[in-house]
């Protein structure tokens, strides 16, 4: 906050007629006295602060600080005024105008307030905020300069009785000297009036020259403010939340008619629920204007808007302490990024497709083939040879179910969901997945080490290791298979955060074109190679998570790519985990759903041992039975059917029997969209992940039953 110098000259002025030098006063602050003299200066109000209390510090007595301000109150110098003013009002309007008028121009960011007594005492309290630095000697001062504001017009002093004074403000009685009657004030401008036609010219040049600045004042205040209407982008000012002014752009931007819908409402009332602590925070926020959050508001039809928004600045509006902030509609902006996301990804698994399909027609092959040895075998009545057989089939259905489950990584859509997650399976997962297409270009080297966990999205990390894989296997592909080596290593630094590093001797990066590795579009590689897009994808992923990665110095002739995130705590609103085994109890009656009629045979045979199963093939037959009647402890679900899919059925279920919505168990296959994830993130149900084990089911069942 800056104010008027000229307080401070007068200051300084009058501190040396006390015998303070000025030198001493104004060392190491960002001001000489000769600028402090010039029309229109102004200085902040910490270092006036300062100023004051090195005042103090030399004058040593409240009485001689006090004395200080009425010495530096004497100083004005306003003659023409000084010889009419006393003749046309009296000092309690004289003591007012310096109050509420003279006063706030200087001090804007103080709050002036004064209240009539009885028997003409005027009470008089300002109030400095308590964002601004405190300083008790600028207001004792004050005390002393404003018993002698009627000594310069020629009254006797003001009475002034301290209530309270303190660092930020002070509340004091200040009665006036006796007015003088009408007729004597008359009749003394009459006679101070007379032959002084000079006079009357310097009343007429002040007058016409006050008229100018207004002018100007008026013509600044209007542009000024057809300037911040005429921004593009939504600007408001608020206190404490509650909105004081908005510009066009923001009405139209909230989907109101005018800005008298909205002045006077909470901005948090406009925020989407999960969005108001980091808008909250932003609001009142001014530590960093670089710095945007982005959050999500209602606007008035219902819809979801995206919005980047500022730090909020200080300002004063209608002398009272406000905030302005900035905000930028993003929405079309984050949509178009997903679309880029989302091409990124799908680009990633075309260039894993040839390895994962040779990935499981391995494993495939040795199970196909192991169960036509188990049929032979049981034809010829070895029942030992049948079971050694199918357990080679079931290795190969596990190594299929592990891949699958790895690429779970790369099919998630929609909004990133948050959450605590294990970084080393995520790295472990991505590695799979890039192995097949590594293993004929060179050597992949895994040096995992205790790494605690993050809170991100496991699919966007996912993202983020394929594409440095696959930038690493480029680098490598023209090098010797067999001493081509990539690298990913994985670590705690001192600081206790996750460390994650992909490491290759490929060809390098040209030093001319590290600094802009991570630029959008800009490529190392032919225009049919590669888009540019991966590593700015990267790039942005990262810092949404508080992390940062960086094409690191290493000793080979490669390249090294570091990326570093903050560590969290494990989450407490993790997804139950539903892998906890069978428990010993009663049998329960189950009923499961799955348009998959050999899924569904499957999954009753599997269970039928422990528990009384009903098998149903459609989400219809299912709220058949519901409806009349029927009771289970546990029902398994698939999410994704044709017709009533899983959603709907626990939507009915919520809304006739709510006791058995608890008791659904999801089942899926992994495909899905935003809406199911957000269906998911919203209701306590376990979900499993096809293909599961018996043991997972039962553990699921068990956990329900535990709920309902």
């Amino acid at each position: 906050m800056e104010v008027a110098a000229r307080f401070a000259r007068d200051a300084v002025d009058a501190a040396e007629e006390a015998g303070v030098p000025a030198a001493g006063l104004l060392a190491g602050l960002p001001f000489t006295r000769a600028e402090l003299a010039n029309v229109g200066a102004r200085i902040r109000w910490d270092d006036l602060a300062e100023l004051c209390d090195r005042m103090a510090a030399a004058l040593g007595t409240n009485e001689r600080l006090e004395e200080h301000g009425r010495r530096t109150v004497r100083r004005v110098s306003t003659w023409t005024i000084v010889r009419i003013v006393p003749h046309l009002v009296g000092p309690t309007v004289l003591l007012r105008i310096g109050m509420q008028f003279a006063a706030p121009s200087v001090f804007p960011h103080i709050r002036h307030s004064l209240e009539m007594q009885p028997g003409g005492t005027m009470r008089f309290t300002l109030t400095l905020p308590s964002q601004y630095r405190g300083c008790e000697a600028f207001f004792r001062g004050s005390v002393g300069g404003i018993g002698s504001i009627p000594t310069i017009f020629g009254y006797p002093p003001a009475l002034v009785a301290v209530v309270s004074i303190g660092p930020h403000g002070f509340v004091i009685d200040v009665t006036p000297p006796p007015n003088r009657t009408v007729f004597d004030r008359v009749l003394g401008a009459v006679r101070a009036l007379r032959g002084e036609s000079a006079l009357f010219e310097e009343m007429v040049r002040q007058h016409e020259a006050m008229q100018d600045v207004f002018g100007v004042l008026f013509r600044t205040e209007n542009e000024l403010h057809q300037l911040m209407e005429r921004i593009p982008d939504p600007l408001t000012v608020h206190r404490d939340g509650v909105i004081l002014w908005t510009n066009r752009a923001f009405v139209d931007a909230m989907g109101f008619a005018s800005a008298e819908e909205v002045r006077g409402r909470h901005l948090l009332d406009l925020v989407h629920p999960m969005d108001r602590a980091a808008a909250m925070e932003r609001l009142g926020s001014s530590s960093n204007a670089s710095r945007v959050e982005r959050i999500r508001v209602q606007v008035k039809d219902g819809s979801l808007r995206t919005f980047e928004l500022s730090d909020s600045q200080s300002v004063i509006y209608e002398q009272e302490p406000a905030r302005m902030v900035l905000a930028r509609d993003v929405t079309e902006r984050e949509a178009l990024r997903e679309q880029l996301l989302l091409a990124d990804r799908m680009s990633q698994l075309g260039f894993l497709a040839a390895g994962v399909a040779h990935e499981i027609n391995n494993p495939l092959a040795y199970a196909l083939a192991a169960m036509d040895r188990a049929k032979e075998e049981l034809g010829a009545g070895s029942i030992e040879g049948a079971q050694s057989s199918l357990l080679i089939a079931r290795e190969g259905a596990e190594r299929v179910r592990a891949i699958t489950n790895d690429l779970r990584l790369f099919t998630r859509g929609g909004e990133p969901r948050a959450e605590a997650i294990d970084l080393a399976g995520v790295i472990r997962a991505t590695a799979e997945l890039a192995a097949a297409n590594i293993r004929t270009l060179g050597r992949l080297a895994l040096d995992l080490r205790p790494i605690p966990q993050v809170l991100a999205d496991a699919g966007r990390l996912g993202q983020v290791l394929m594409n440095l894989l696959a930038n690493a296997i480029d680098a490598v592909a023209d090098g010797d298979p067999a001493t081509n080596q990539i690298t990913l290593r994985a670590y705690t630094d001192p600081e206790g955060r996750a460390v994650v590093e992909v490491e290759d001797n490929g060809h390098g990066i040209p030093p001319a074109v590290r600094s802009r590795i991570f630029e959008p579009f800009f490529t190392t590689k032919g225009p049919r190679s590669g888009s540019g897009l991966g590593l700015a994808i990267c790039h942005r992923i990262v810092n949404e998570l508080g992390g940062r990665i960086e094409l690191a110095p290493t000793s080979s002739k490669g390249a090294l790519f570091r990326m570093i995130l903050p560590a969290c705590a494990p989450s407490a609103h993790s997804r139950p985990n539903t892998a906890t085994g069978p428990r010993n109890g009663d049998r329960l009656r189950v009923l499961v759903i799955d348009d998959e009629a050999p899924l569904a045979r499957a999954l009753g045979l599997m269970l039928e041992d422990d528990h009384d199963v009903e098998v149903v093939t459609s989400g219809e037959d299912a709220l058949k039975r519901f409806e009349a009647g029927a009771e289970y402890d546990a029902i398994l679900c698939d999410l994704m059917m044709a017709g009533i899919g899983g959603m709907e059925v626990h939507s009915k279920l919520v809304n006739g029997r709510p006791a058995l919505a608890r008791r659904l168990v999801f089942m899926t296959g992994g495909a899905f969209g935003a809406n199911v994830q957000k269906f998911l993130g919203g209701v306590k149900n376990p979900c499993l992940d096809k293909p599961f084990t018996r043991e997972q089911a039962l553990g699921a069942m068990n956990m329900v039953r535990d709920l309902g």
